[in-house]
């Protein structure tokens, strides 16, 4: 009688640590759905990939947590949520890297004065190459 009102206490305080689940959906900002974004609890290890729908979900046991959502590509961002039973968190991220344009420098070197090896290719060559 008190192993079974033992595991009885046991099943129902492991019950309360799990208190809802947060899902939602990851967008870009024109709307389509991006696979693979991770969604995660800051302080916790604890969270999810979105598939191919961009759709995630997760339980998480109950507080206040900074919810973070990062995408390859893509600014991250933070919101803060509290957890009392099930949340519905959807995301719309920013593109930033591919967006911005890079300039390349670049210099010749010269005989004698860079101090590395190098092969110097004429303009001719290159081009009858592509």
């Amino acid at each position: 009688m008190r192993i079974i009102a033992i595991l009885l206490i046991s099943v129902l305080f492991t019950g309360f640590g799990i208190a809802g689940t947060i899902s939602g959906k990851v967008t870009g900002a024109n709307g389509e759905p991006l696979a693979g974004a991770n969604i995660y609890l800051e302080s916790k290890n604890i969270g999810a990939a979105t598939d191919e729908n961009g759709v995630y979900s997760f339980e998480a046991g109950n507080g206040t947590y900074n919810l973070i959502c990062d995408y390859v590509g893509y600014a991250k961002k933070v919101v803060r949520i509290e957890i009392k039973g099930d949340l519905n968190q959807d995301f719309e991220l920013v593109e930033y890297l591919f967006a911005k344009t890079i300039e390349v420098l670049a210099d010749r070197a010269q005989d004698r004065e860079t101090p590395v090896a190098f092969t110097n290719v004429e303009k001719q060559a290159i081009e009858s190459r592509l």
